[in-house]
């Protein structure tokens, strides 16, 4: 059987990664229980202002997904953990990973694992970790027929920005975001 081929010039761009003053946190402690901890980021699992599904331990996954968080669920400390998980497009437009011709930011993709850690009766840490973090840069040069070309994803270094947001997130549904730092941007 003969498969045809198509191909497509490659419209990649140069950029520049724009820095941050200091990275932003990527671990707090909330003063509120675990279960308020869990009920907050299920209420405000749409609100995260990025591209992505929430997923919890038993919930249902594409196998094609599975590889970003293989074993997470099966480690008992992750229990009460949840993955957000990047839909097949974009996440975000990049404030750091900027297009040298236009000075727009780069397509950003990435998942996140929000780790829970009950401290005591009243706090709970959570820690954001980022997998697999890429800007999209272009598509393949290359198409089988019936088939768009992919994506061009790039690894890029996680921004410490997208993991902050989310824990503004979780802690403006708490009531306590006036308590936390401000979020820092390249200036």
């Amino acid at each position: 059987m003969f498969t045809s081929c198509y191909f497509f010039p490659s419209n990649s761009v140069d950029y520049f990664k724009k820095e941050l003053p200091r990275k932003n946190p990527t671990v707090y402690i909330f003063n509120r229980t675990l279960q308020q901890v869990k009920t907050a980021i299920e209420k405000v699992q749409y609100s995260f202002d990025l591209n992505v599904d929430l997923l919890k331990r038993g919930d249902a996954y594409l196998p094609d997904e599975q590889f970003i968080y293989d074993g997470v669920f099966e480690d008992s400390l992750n229990y009460d953990d949840y993955i957000l998980i990047h839909e097949p497009r974009a996440i975000c437009k990049s404030v750091l990973y900027v297009s040298e011709e236009d000075s727009v930011g780069m397509d950003y993709i990435a998942s996140f694992h929000l780790h829970l850690t009950k401290i005591d009766s009243n706090r709970t840490m959570v820690q954001v970790i980022t997998y697999n973090p890429a800007i999209i840069n272009g598509n393949h040069n290359i198409a089988l027929i019936g088939m768009t070309p992919g994506s061009i994803l790039e690894p890029v270094e996680p921004t410490s920005i997208e993991e902050y947001q989310i824990l503004l997130r979780i802690g403006k549904k708490l009531g306590l975001k006036l308590k936390m730092p401000k979020l820092l941007l390249p200036e």
